[in-house]
């Protein structure tokens, strides 16, 4: 990866209908969580790519687009006007927020970017929507962009899937990038902050898995290890298995990640070298590794769960395919009812609100 590109792109199947990632050539499940060794730079951050379009993150912004989400989150009137909106529309008003009678719940998917030669691909691993999918959810991409559009976003879906990728800016929580530290995309960072704080405000459900658990507990103030093998000997980074079990994983019994996966201890692949370390504001740890790495976290004022393991890649195991069916299950629960006497769907869950 060159100086000013994204993380290189990945032989893994991209959720891209186009196809224009189908030749890539290292893997988005990789290291460091989404970038190979080979593609990054280690210790450099990463800006996006000069592409000429109007108000994009990934290019010149447009004269009025004052919401660029780079170093922090902010948001412009318009977009607060937007997010109020939506939650006035889900709490007093369903018709402001219709959805046809019977159809699957909306999860945006948070993605990221890839440098392909010239191209940037926004783009994830097809087996984040593929779990949507097969939960009875409907799955969206969420490409970084600037927060008003992520504002009218948030009006129109019901749940959120953070998904893996590079590492999370250092500098966001005060410390200087490792020589490990590679796939650095601050706006990326930001862009999700801000879809954090604002679900959290709306009380959109969130599941967040791998670099998700990361930018969530960087996004409430908390930090990392930026490279568990330096203080670990327990191999957390293990490619080669993905699909397969690496370690066991301690699960809280009062943990909504308990009841959900009906265990308390869970088999789990190990795809990351960071992990949680100070802990962000509101969140609780609620599994561990056992050499003490945090494995998952949860806000229980609010529907967020955070999980290191790649559960999307375990579909043989039907306690980690109970994840996705909990957001789908909490999603559905957000919408209004579609008729007299009628309530949202529900399926079996560990929370409600």
């Amino acid at each position: 990866m060159g100086p000013g590109r994204p993380p290189a792109a990945s032989g893994d199947r991209l959720a891209d209908p186009s196809g224009l990632a189908s030749a890539a050539a290292s893997t988005l499940v990789g290291y460091p969580d989404g970038a190979a060794p080979n593609r990054a730079v280690p210790g450099r951050r990463t800006s996006p790519a000069t592409v000429d379009t109007p108000g994009s993150l990934v290019g010149r912004p447009a004269a009025d687009d004052t919401a660029r989400v780079t170093g922090s989150a902010r948001v412009t009137d318009s977009a607060r006007e937007v997010l109020d909106t939506a939650a006035r529309g889900t709490a007093r008003d369903p018709e402001e927020r219709p959805h046809l009678p019977g159809a699957p719940p909306v999860i945006g998917l948070a993605t990221g970017r890839i440098a392909m030669g010239e191209r940037v691909i926004d783009g994830t691993q097809q087996e984040y929507a593929q779990r949507i999918t097969e939960a009875g959810g409907a799955a969206v991409l969420l490409p970084v962009q600037p927060t008003g559009s992520l504002a009218s976003i948030l009006a129109r879906v019901d749940g959120l899937l953070f998904t893996g990728g590079g590492d999370v800016d250092p500098h966001r929580y005060g410390a200087e990038p490792s020589v490990e530290s590679g796939g650095i995309d601050p706006d990326r960072d930001g862009a999700e902050a801000f879809l954090l704080e604002e679900a959290a405000r709306l009380g959109i459900p969130v599941l967040a898995v791998c670099r998700g658990i990361q930018i969530l507990n960087v996004a409430r103030g908390g930090s990392l290890v930026q490279h568990l093998p330096s203080v670990s000997p327990e191999p957390h980074l293990v490619i080669e298995r993905r699909t397969q079990a690496v370690h066991s994983v301690r699960v809280d019994p009062d943990s909504w990640l308990c009841r959900m996966a009906g265990k308390d201890r869970l088999e789990t692949n190990s795809l990351h070298h960071q992990a949680v370390d100070r802990l962000g504001r509101e969140l609780t740890a609620v599994a561990w590794a056992d050499d003490g790495t945090v494995e998952a976290v949860e806000d229980r004022k609010r529907q967020m769960v955070a999980v290191q393991w790649h559960p999307e890649q375990m579909p043989d195991r039907p306690e980690q395919m109970r994840l996705f069916a909990w957001l789908v299950a909490r999603a559905r629960d957000r919408r209004p009812p579609v008729g007299p006497g009628s309530r949202p769907g529900s399926v079996p869950g560990p929370h409600r609100s």
